[in-house]
């Protein structure tokens, strides 16, 4: 926790963090603002990634924090000045992440992080940033399918060798307390048009809030998208049955 209350927080110290005053810790991946809004912003990086915390200014006639007018929202040539009043879009600064890079293809880089908002306090962010940045071990059971994890996506991409996808596709998240799996997502290549039923560890749950389905158009397939909103902290099985086939 920092406050800006008095002045602004000490922070780091090279790659050491200062937890408001106690000893210094090793660096953070969860940063959420407590904002006056219901639902409080947060971030999640990996874990090489770098904080910082901006400064305040005690100007008069500024705000509490700095306050921009940066192009191109305010369509004018005012890059890195402070804001003199509220008569167009504008942002301050709080705090901000360093993720690292990684190397893509060619000459090409890609960088990843989370952003979402919550209703809870930054602990209760832990098990997703887990989810993400430890995700739980996928065993695929079916015949010609291989899996991974992709982080970009925050999903398990599942691929079947077969021109569409596994008839009957079952696999399952070897998922426990330090690696658990949050709002799980997942992605069948090949899957075709057709419509899916999901299996969790043998019972078909309906479709709904809970659980989402839809279909990505690619050039020559489509791909299946299962969004299922549950936590598991423990081995979880999971089967996905075309619908046609499960009304016959």
């Amino acid at each position: 926790t920092y406050t800006w209350k008095e002045k602004t927080p000490k922070v780091r110290e090279g790659a050491k963090y200062y937890h408001f005053g106690s000893a210094p810790e090793e660096r953070p991946v969860i940063v959420r603002v407590n904002m006056k809004s219901e639902n409080k912003p947060f971030q999640i990086f990996e874990t090489t990634n770098r904080f910082s915390i901006f400064a305040h200014e005690h100007r008069k006639g500024y705000s509490h924090f700095p306050w921009w007018n940066h192009w191109p929202v305010a369509q004018v040539p005012s890059d890195g000045r402070y804001c003199q009043a509220a008569d167009r879009a504008s942002h301050f600064s709080l705090a901000w992440g360093g993720p690292p890079p990684h190397e893509g293809e060619g000459k090409t880089y890609w960088w990843a992080w989370m952003y979402g908002a919550t209703k809870g306090e930054a602990e209760s962010l832990v098990p997703l940033a887990r989810s993400w940045l430890l995700p739980a071990k996928l065993v695929v059971e079916s015949r010609a399918t291989s899996g991974r994890y992709d982080l970009t996506q925050r999903c398990y991409v599942l691929s079947s060798t077969e021109n569409r996808g596994a008839e009957n596709l079952r696999f399952r998240l070897e998922a426990n307390k330090d690696t658990p799996v949050v709002n799980p997502a997942f992605i069948v290549e090949n899957w075709g048009d057709r419509e899916a039923v999901l299996q969790v560890d043998g019972k078909a749950v309906p479709q709904g809030m809970a659980i989402r389905f839809g279909h990505i158009r690619r050039i020559n397939r489509y791909d299946l998208v299962v969004w299922i909103k549950m936590l598991f902290d423990q081995p979880v099985k999971f089967s996905l049955i075309p619908a046609e086939e499960k009304k016959q």
